[in-house]
Order: structure tokens, then sequence, then C-alpha cells
């Protein structure tokens, strides 16, 4: 399988900066009836702009002005490139809010693409798949073993006060939507909103990691 380091290794700095701020992740995803789709992430982290401005005025070296690099944003996208199922990829960065859209092939791709991990080393387990298809329904994993195991808090007694506390800061949103319409939503965290027509979970990474063994959501959809 494909391993996307480089995006692991920049995607596990927001970790720290996380500390620092409230960080914002919003994912949007569309399933076309085929489930190929498109997929959507923003990162925002514009909190920071405010902490390294006080930063400057207490010390002589200047804030940063990005989260990343052009270079960086540069190697991502090679990487992301090189997998096979996704096309049409880009990323920005602009006042610390990143932002990258993709199109990908077949809900396989999300295996090699899995952006709820903030690290991965060789040695790290496998995760769930996040999207499986059993027949007519859509199946959506959260696998909190292989997140705690990217964040190094995988033993027992391993998660401090400090990874608890920056843990609540992740804040994330998922919405899904579709091309075919939804006949039922089986799920303790995902909530379907008959009037936008989405499937919306929202969820911060401490709950992620305590509560999600039972967030399996089986989607029903009909023709």
């Amino acid at each position: 399988m494909f391993k996307i380091k480089t995006m692991y290794r920049l995607l596990s700095f927001l970790s720290i900066l996380v500390l620092l701020s409230s960080c914002t992740i919003q994912e949007n995803i569309h399933f076309n009836a085929d489930f190929s789709g498109s997929y959507k992430i923003q990162v925002d982290m514009s909190a920071l702009m405010e902490f390294g401005a006080a930063m400057a005025d207490s010390t002589a070296e200047a804030p940063q002005t990005a989260m990343f690099t052009q270079e960086q944003l540069d190697s991502i996208a090679l990487e992301m490139a090189a997998i096979n199922g996704l096309s049409n990829f880009n990323i920005t960065e602009e006042n610390y809010v990143l932002n990258m859209s993709m199109d990908f092939a077949d809900v396989n791709v999300f295996a090699d693409m899995d952006l709820m991990a903030l690290s991965a080393e060789e040695t790290t387990k496998p995760s769930k798949p996040r999207f499986e298809l059993d027949g007519k329904n859509l199946i959506y994993n959260f696998d909190a073993d292989y997140i705690k195991n990217a964040l190094g808090q995988g033993e027992e007694g391993a998660e401090t006060e400090d990874d608890t506390g920056m843990n609540e800061m992740f804040n994330f949103q998922t919405v899904l939507t579709f091309d075919k319409p939804v006949d039922k939503v089986k799920s303790k965290i995902g909530e379907y909103n008959a009037d936008s027509k989405e499937v919306v979970f929202n969820y911060n990474l401490k709950q992620a990691i305590e509560e999600s063994k039972d967030w399996t959501t089986t989607i029903s959809l009909g023709k």
C-alpha cells in the first residue's frame, strides 16, 4: 500500500500547533451513484494568527506567516497524485486555513488517504476501511484504536491530562451527501437532515478516541 508519509508528518505538526489554539476540521464528501465522488477538507487554525501577533510583542523573533511552506504543499500534492483512484487534487493555504480537495474513483481510495490519522509509523496497525459497501448500504467505520496508536496513546495509561486537553481542541465536522436518496441512517453519532439531504457528524478528537467504538454508521440508499 502506498504510504503518504510526508502528509502524515505534516498533519502531525498540527497536533503540536493545536496546543496553542482550537482547530476546526471540516470535511465534505459527496458520493455519486456509482460511489465515486468528491472530497474536500478544510483545516482552520486562523486563531494562531492572533497568538503569533501576541508573541511578536514579547519576542524578537517574527511569528510564522503560514503553517506550511509552498515546498511542503507541493510535496503533499505529488504524493497524493501517486495514489491510484485519486484525481484533481488541489491544496492551498491562506491565513492559516488549509484547503484540500480531490475526486475519488471509489470508496476503497480512503484506505490510502486516511486523513483522520495525525501521524503514522511503520509499525502502526492498519486502520479499518473508513467506508465499505454492503449491497445498497454504505458503512462508515470509526477506528478508535488506530487513532490512539497514531497519536502514541495506544498503551494503557499513556494518555496524559495534556493529551486530553489537546484532543478536545480538535473539532471535526463531516458532511456526507449523495446522488441517491437516503432511505435510512442507523448511527449513534451521525444525523440525517432531510431538508438539506445531508448526513452530518460532529465530534472532537477526545470523543473519537473514547467513544467511537460504537459509532459505526449504516446509511441505506435508495435507487
